[in-house]
């Protein structure tokens, strides 16, 4: 508690608007969507999401995939809106119900609000698409480590 209440540094208060989620690039030199996709994962691999997310936008218009709609979650994944992101992964999820990656961004979300049930059972879909062991193993105590938790909140 000292430590919060000397803090000195500066403090962000980030709010994510409609506006911002539904954002197009400012200037969209292609209507190419690989070239719009591709201008997306450069501000995505450098943490530029809201900037990655117009891209992406821009890229959802001429064609709603799958592939950026899950880029699209994964900046909103990182911009800490887990709902809207877990939106569009189901939609990924109805089209391949076998995407791992997919599977585990589902899961993330579902653990940051909350939703223990949903989590445990993205986890378990998880384990049936793995095939190493040591993979399984680590999904398995995950949720053997979930279940700890919500056992001793009882």
């Amino acid at each position: 508690m000292k430590y919060i209440e000397s803090y000195n540094g500066a403090r962000v208060n980030f709010v994510l608007t409609e506006e911002m989620i539904n954002a197009l690039p400012q200037e969209a030199e292609s209507e190419i969507r690989e070239d719009l996709i591709q201008n997306g994962l450069r501000f995505f691999e450098k943490e530029e999401y809201l900037e990655a997310l117009s891209w992406f936008n821009a890229a959802l218009r001429i064609s709603d995939t799958s592939d950026v709609r899950y880029y699209t979650a994964y900046c909103l994944y990182h911009l800490a809106a887990f709902d809207k992101a877990r939106i569009l992964l189901e939609k990924c999820l109805a089209v391949d119900a076998k995407s791992r990656y997919v599977l585990e961004l589902l899961a993330f979300c579902s653990d940051m609000t909350g939703d223990w049930d949903r989590t445990v059972e993205y986890l378990g879909k998880m384990i049936d698409l793995t095939q190493e062991e040591d993979a399984k193993e680590e999904v398995r105590s995950t949720i053997a480590e979930i279940h700890a938790y919500l056992e001793a909140e009882e």
